[in-house]
C-alpha cells in the first residue's frame, strides 16, 4: 500500500512537474518518465521550403505531441537544450509548418508524445533538412476545374487563399496556387463578364477591370458591383495600404481613389506632366507610399492616393513598365524597352531617382509583365519568362525553368501567399513554386 502510493505520489510530482517547467518555457524532462509513456513517432518527415519547413507524421489518438527543432545536423531529448537556438512546440498537429527560418541553414528535428499532458516519451529519430528559396522549380497546369474554356488570366492576390481573376469575369480559388476551384457561391459579377485585370486584398478582395469595373467581396465569392458611370476607362491595377485607402489605376492616366473601397473618385491633386495619354499599367504600397509606373516610362508616388509626383529622375522614356515591387531597400520596376526591343528594369532606392542597373540582363526579347518581392525578385512575362533577383538589379533565370505545353503563356501576374509564389497567364495556364 505504502509502495502504491509512493509511485502515485512519484507519477503526481512528474505531472506537476511537467506543468510547472511549461509555463516557465522549459519543455522536456529527464528522469521523470512513466510506464504509460506513448512511444516515438517513427515515420516524421520534413518537407523543405521558402523559409518553411513542413513537418508529417502519423498521429496517434489521445497523444499530445510536443516538437523540438534547432540549427544542427541532429538533435535529441538529452542534447536539445544545449543547442544553441534550439525551440520547442507544445501540442502540435501533423502536418506541422514551421516559419521563420533562415534559408540555407540546416534544422535538426525530433517529436515525442504524451498522454493527457503528462510526462513526454522517448523522441523520434532526428531528421534534419535545409530550407531553401522558393522559385527555382515550378510546377505547372491549368485552371480546368475551374474555368473549362481556359480564359487568359490577368492577376493574383493571396488573402484569405489565393485567388485568380482574369476575362470574362472569371474568379478562381485556391488553398495552394495548384488546386483552382470556382467559388462555391460566385455571384455579384456584372451580367456583362468584364474582362477583370487587377485585384488585391486588404481585409476584402478588390477587383478591377474593363470599363472602369470595380468589385469588391469580403470572401471572393460575392460580390458587389462599386462601378461608377463617370469613370469608363480601362482599370488595369489596385493596391491598398492596408489601412483602408485603396488606388486603382488605368489607361489614359487614369488614378481613382477611395477610403472604403465603395466610393471612388480622382486624386485632389496632381502635379506633372500630362498623362492624359498614359497607361498605368502597375501599382504597389511601399515604404509609406504608392507608386504607380506606366507606359512611356511614367513613374508616380504619392503618400495618400490624392496627391501625385512625377519621379525626379527617369532615365529612359522608351521603356513601358508594366510591373513595380520593393524589397531589399530596392524599387524595381520592370517592362520593355522599345528602342532596344528587350525585356527592361530600372531601379531606385527612393522611388524617385531611377537608374538602369548595370549589369547586363537576360530578358531578350521578352517583355516583363509583373514583378514581386517576398523573399527575392521574381519577375514575369512573355514566352512563360521568369527570373529571379537578389537585389532587384542583378536577374537570371530559375534553375529549373518550368516545363510548358504549347501554346507557351504570357504571364501577366504573380503573388506570394501560404509560404509560396503563384503566377498566372494566357490560356488559363498557372504556375506555383514553394
Amino acid at each position: 500500500m505504502l509502495a502504491s502510493a509512493h509511485r502515485l505520489s512519484i507519477k503526481n510530482s512528474c505531472r506537476g512537474i511537467v506543468a510547472v517547467l511549461a509555463l516557465l518555457g522549459v519543455l522536456a524532462l529527464s528522469g521523470c518518465k512513466s510506464s504509460s509513456e506513448p512511444p516515438a513517432p517513427t515515420d516524421v518527415t520534413l518537407t523543405a521550403g521558402d523559409g518553411i519547413l513542413t513537418v508529417t507524421w502519423t498521429m496517434q489518438p489521445n497523444v499530445q505531441y510536443w516538437l523540438f527543432y534547432a540549427p544542427a545536423s541532429s538533435i535529441s531529448m538529452d542534447n536539445w537544450t544545449s543547442l544553441p537556438g534550439s525551440t520547442a512546440q507544445m501540442n502540435v498537429t501533423s502536418p506541422y509548418v514551421l516559419t521563420g527560418l533562415t534559408n540555407t541553414t540546416m534544422y535538426a528535428l525530433t517529436i515525442n508524445g504524451r498522454y493527457d499532458y503528462g510526462p513526454g516519451g522517448p523522441g523520434s529519430p532526428s531528421v534534419a533538412a535545409t530550407p531553401r528559396l522558393a522559385g527555382d522549380s515550378w510546377s505547372v497546369g491549368t485552371i480546368a476545374a475551374c474555368h473549362p474554356s481556359l480564359p487568359h488570366l490577368h492577376a493574383v492576390t493571396y488573402g484569405t487563399g489565393f485567388v485568380t481573376v482574369g476575362d470574362g469575369g472569371v474568379v478562381c480559388t485556391s488553398n495552394d496556387a495548384k488546386t483552382w476551384i470556382a467559388p462555391a457561391a460566385l455571384s455579384g459579377i456584372p451580367l456583362t463578364n468584364p474582362n477583370l485585370f487587377g485585384i488585391t486584398y486588404s481585409g476584402q478582395y478588390v477587383a478591377v477591370g474593363a470599363s472602369g469595373v470595380i468589385l469588391t467581396s469580403p470572401d471572393a465569392a460575392t460580390w458587389t458591383d462599386r462601378t461608377h458611370s463617370l469613370y469608363s476607362n480601362n482599370l488595369l491595377a489596385v493596391a491598398s495600404n492596408g489601412s483602408g485607402r485603396f488606388v486603382a489605376v488605368g489607361v489614359n492616366g487614369t488614378i481613382l481613389t477611395s477610403a472604403d473601397s465603395i466610393n471612388w473618385s480622382p486624386p485632389t491633386n496632381y502635379t506633372g506632366p500630362n498623362i492624359s495619354t498614359v497607361s498605368l499599367n502597375a501599382i504597389t504600397y511601399a515604404n509609406g507610399q504608392f507608386i504607380v509606373v506606366g507606359s512611356a516610362g511614367i513613374i508616380l508616388t504619392s503618400s495618400d492616393g490624392n496627391s501625385w509626383n512625377p519621379a525626379t529622375t527617369v532615365p529612359s522614356t522608351s521603356v513601358d513598365l508594366y510591373g513595380i515591387a520593393y524589397g531589399a531597400g530596392t524599387y524595381s520596376a520592370v517592362g520593355y524597352d522599345t528602342n532596344t526591343l528587350t525585356g527592361s528594369v530600372l531601379t531606385s532606392t527612393d522611388a524617385s531617382n531611377w537608374a538602369l542597373p548595370s549589369s547586363t540582363a537576360p530578358f531578350g526579347g521578352n517583355t516583363l509583365r509583373a514583378v514581386l518581392y517576398a523573399t527575392r525578385f521574381i519577375a514575369v512575362g512573355d514566352n512563360g519568362s521568369i527570373y529571379t533577383s537578389p537585389d532587384g538589379a542583378n536577374w537570371s533565370p530559375p534553375t529549373n525553368p518550368p516545363s510548358y505545353p504549347t501554346p507557351i503563356p504570357t504571364l501577366y501576374g504573380i503573388t506570394h501567399g501560404n509560404y509560396g509564389y503563384s503566377v498566372v497567364g494566357t490560356g488559363g495556364r498557372y504556375l506555383a513554386a514553394y
